[in-house]
Order: C-alpha cells, then structure tokens, then sequence
C-alpha cells in the first residue's frame, strides 16, 4: 500500500509521518475505511478526515421519493454520477428509495433528520477522527450539531436496522484460525470503545 510506504520511507529518513488520509466513507462508500485501511488503522492509529458522510445529499430525505429537477444529481451525466447510477438507474431506483425511506422512519423514531442520522451514523465509526460537512444555511448547520445527540441514540438494534436497510457493509474477511469470518472491523471497533 501505497501509504505504508510513505510511513516506512518517512521513519527511515527521520521525516514526520503520515498521519491521517481524506476519505469518503458513508453509508454507501464504506471499503476504504471499513477494509482497506485497517492495517492502517491498528499498527500506526492512522487518522481519517472523512469527506461526504452525507453521500452528496442522497442521505438528507430530498431523494426518498423523487430525484429532485435542480438536484446535483438530476441528470445521470457528469462528475459523480457513476456512483448515482448504481442507485438510481432504473433496475435499482425503487430499492434506494424504499430504503432511503425507511432510514427516515428511524430518524422520525429518533427525533432528527436522515441528515443527522447518517452523519451521526458516519463519526459513530472509532476510526473516523473527524468528518467534513457543508451547510448553507444555519439550520443545516445546526442539525449537523444535533448529529452529537444523535450518536447516543444508535443502539445496536438501531444500527441492526440500518445495516438492514443498506446492505453494504462490506465482506469481512476470512479467519482461518477459526474457519470462519472475522467480526466486521466497525461494530468490533465501537464495542472496543464502550466497554
């Protein structure tokens, strides 16, 4: 990898390290984080600055019902839009749908917004150390705020729920100790850090 290296080359030249990378990581985008990094993670407590926990908005509600005409994502064409596609094309749109829509019944249970939700649901992870968000107005400013409550809400029969709804954590990998799959690395990191 690429950033182990740079870590091996910076200690053998007396350089600072490396010490955290920017990375997406939502509920949509979780390999790189949840995976990839955990080498990382566990032998130098790399730090991650996470960009779009939000997923560009899909994880607001404005895309439960309808992809909205003035809409970043309106059109299936141009910067991001792959991403979209896989969710929004026509074989998948009303499988995201019903989900997004759902994820806001459980924010409703919760007392906040799907934005508050999956923002919380996002900085809930050990591993991320900080998470950038945007705001355009102060009312998102707050409900980005409010993410901090939320965090206390997210039982593990919550979280169940929305690992339920999303399908994508990713694959955990192969313990053949004990021939079987290892705890996935986000649900053991957060009960690491309850206890």
């Amino acid at each position: 990898d690429q950033i182990e290296r740079a870590i091996t080359i910076a200690d053998k030249l007396g350089l600072a390290r490396p010490l955290a990378d920017q990375c997406q990581y939502n509920l949509y985008w979780r390999e790189r984080v949840e995976l990839g990094y955990s080498d990382l993670f566990d032998n130098y407590h790399y730090g991650t600055t996470v960009w779009s926990p939000l997923a560009g908005g899909l994880l607001t509600g404005k895309y439960n019902t309808e992809v909205p005409k003035d809409a970043r994502f309106a059109s299936l064409d141009g910067p991001g839009a792959s991403n979209f596609k896989k969710l929004f094309g026509e074989e998948q749109v009303k499988e995201t749908q019903k989900a997004l829509t759902a994820f806001g019944e459980i924010a409703k249970e919760l007392g906040c917004s799907q934005a508050a939700l999956a923002l919380a649901w996002t900085i809930r992870n050990p591993d991320v150390s900080t998470a950038i968000v945007g705001a355009t107005k102060l009312s998102q400013i707050e409900d980005n705020l409010n993410a901090l409550e939320i965090l206390k809400k997210i039982t593990p029969e919550i979280n169940a729920k929305i690992e339920e709804l999303f399908k994508t954590a990713p694959t955990p990998s192969i313990d053949y100790r004990k021939f079987g799959l290892t705890e996935p690395r986000r649900e053991r990191r957060i009960r690491e850090t309850q206890n």
